[in-house]
């Protein structure tokens, strides 16, 4: 399983990072990634394998996001950025923050993939904390 984890861990690196630039528009950049736990299951048959992870994106312009400062879910639900503070605020546990350019932000995750006849799918979508 070894083998198979290392591959997982730098398939979703590489994937998270592709996902980070894309929704920002270019204005983060993953900066680090470490695995920070794994769980290797078997339910009804199904084996999964869950990759807990820490990450940090660098701030490579000034922006805006959207960010859930309630404590409750999710710090990012994307990495979608605004070049002007949004007007719109699209629940009570959501505000606009500023991200001057530098800014390094830590986040913490975790992903889960499935193993099928056609090899490890990722399962869930990573959710940033």
């Amino acid at each position: 399983m070894y083998f198979l984890s290392n591959k997982l861990i730098l398939e979703h690196q590489f994937s998270l990072s592709d996902r980070i630039t894309s929704e920002s528009n270019g204005n983060l950049t993953l900066i680090e990634f470490e695995q920070t736990n794994a769980v290797e299951r078997e339910v009804f048959g199904q084996a999964s394998y869950t990759i807990q992870f820490r990450g940090k994106v660098r701030v490579e312009n000034d922006c805006f996001m959207y960010v859930n400062k309630s404590g409750n879910g999710s710090f990012f639900e994307s990495f979608k950025t605004y070049k002007d503070a949004p007007e719109f605020i699209p629940s009570m546990m959501k505000v606009g923050v500023r991200c001057p350019k530098g800014e390094e932000i830590e986040f913490t995750d975790k992903v889960t993939y499935a193993e099928t006849e056609e090899g490890w799918v990722r399962v869930r979508e990573a959710k940033l904390y």
